[in-house]
Order: C-alpha cells, then structure tokens, then sequence
C-alpha cells in the first residue's frame, strides 16, 4: 500500500490518533478513499503493518522507477515539512501545497548529483523536474492516492461529527 509512505498517509494517521474514536473514524476514512479498512486499521493502530504492506505492492508493480520516484518525493516531502516543524509549532496550509515542488527538486538534484559541469546539470535539471513530477501525478492518479491539494478536505470530513452524513 504505496498510502502508508506518504505524507498524506502520516498526517491523516496522526488526525485519526488524536481523536477519541480512532475505530469508526478508521471505517469513515475507509468509506472516503475506498481502501481496504482492515488494511488501514492496521496502518494506524500497528506500527509492524507498514513494510508488509509495501513490500506486497512493489512485487506486483512493473513500473519500479515511477514507483521509486513517488516514494523518493514523499520521503522528502515528509523530510521538509517535519523539518518545518521543527522550527515553528503551527504549519499553514499553503506551506504544505508549497512544499512539493521543493520536494520533486531535492529528488531531481540527488539523482544528478554525479555531473560535476554546471551547464549540464542545469539542463538535465529542468528535463528530469518536469519527468518527475509527471511520474508523481501519474502514481497517484493510477493508484488514486491523495495529494497535498485535497489534504484539508479529507481532514475535515474526517473530523465532521454528523454520523448521518453520506460518504
């Protein structure tokens, strides 16, 4: 499940541990991105579900680069915005949609991080940024994972308090 190494993932699992009831939140959850709820309620109650359940999805997977190239940008997506932490308790929303384009760069620039002529690197920067950010948004549309965009909004129907709501 590529959902349990993003910073979608990690953020929303936090939300679901801080609230009250962590199980029907869990199905709520489930019913709003149409994931297996076992799977999930593993994933935010275990610590031990997450490598088994990556490790499942890349043995079936044929695309491996554009697969590694989505899990290299939500490790540095997870990177940037825990280091952000760090330095102010509060995040605003907006850093957070901000903060992917950072994160497809960092991963472009330790891919070329062998060619020692600027020029080059320069030119193989802007080619492989725009490669990149197409196999992220590939990713996530072919696996329909949630991005950064849509983040708040799973967040708030998460949190909404009415059981009588449609999901």
């Amino acid at each position: 499940m590529l959902f349990t190494h993003s910073y979608v993932g990690h953020h929303l699992k936090k939300v679901i541990n801080l609230t009250e009831n962590k199980k029907p939140r869990i199905e709520r959850f489930s019913q709003i991105l149409v994931f297996n709820s076992s799977q999930l309620k593993c994933f935010v109650l275990h610590k031990s579900c997450i490598h088994n359940f990556s490790i499942r999805q890349l043995r079936r997977v044929s695309d491996y680069e554009k697969l590694s190239v989505y899990l290299k940008v939500e490790k540095e997506l997870l990177f940037l915005i825990g280091e952000r932490q760090k330095k102010e308790h509060e995040i605003p929303d907006d850093y957070e949609r901000a903060v992917l384009t950072p994160a497809i760069e960092r991963v472009t620039g330790n891919t070329l991080a062998k060619i020692t002529n600027d020029g080059e690197f320069e030119a193989k920067l802007a080619t492989l940024r725009n490669l990149y950010t197409y196999y992220y948004y590939l990713v996530t549309c072919r696996y329909r994972l949630p991005t950064l965009r849509i983040l708040p909004f799973l967040v708030r129907l998460l949190l909404f308090e009415n059981e009588n709501f449609p999901v």
